[in-house]
């Protein structure tokens, strides 16, 4: 009976093994994917915010062109787009240096202030038209 019971061990256990050893597989191949997926989220990021920056710089190139009365309001507003934009670098930052579930959390909120960066900038440039 003991000798059953062993070989009935054995047997399950070989079958327990091939399917923890898939379910590794399995994890591994999606977190290498989810890195793929994140390193190429940064680069599209860190394009983006190059793309922001010269477009601020644009904007305060037209600056020197506006009338005096005007320039306050306008150098106000090129304040407000480089808070934001350094506010996304910060999460640009933080993303760089997470993993995980952080790292989905953190994606979020720069994806909100991404957004806020870019409808600001599209407002500011048909206003500086």
């Amino acid at each position: 009976m003991n000798f059953y019971y062993f070989s009935h061990f054995n047997k399950y256990s070989t079958f327990s093994y091939y399917i923890v050893s898939e379910k590794l597989n399995y994890i591994k191949e999606q977190a290498v994917q989810t890195m793929e997926k994140r390193n190429e989220y940064l680069k599209k990021l860190e394009e983006k915010l190059a793309d922001y920056d010269l477009k601020i710089a644009e904007i305060k190139f037209k600056v020197s062109e506006v009338q005096d009365n005007m320039k306050a309001e306008y150098l106000s507003q090129i304040e407000t787009l480089e808070e934001k934009r350094d506010e996304l670098i910060v999460n640009y930052d933080q993303l760089k240096q997470s993993t995980g579930n952080a790292w989905t959390d953190i994606k979020i909120g720069t994806e909100k202030a991404w957004l806020s960066l870019e409808k600001s900038i599209e407002k500011a440039i048909t206003r500086f038209k």
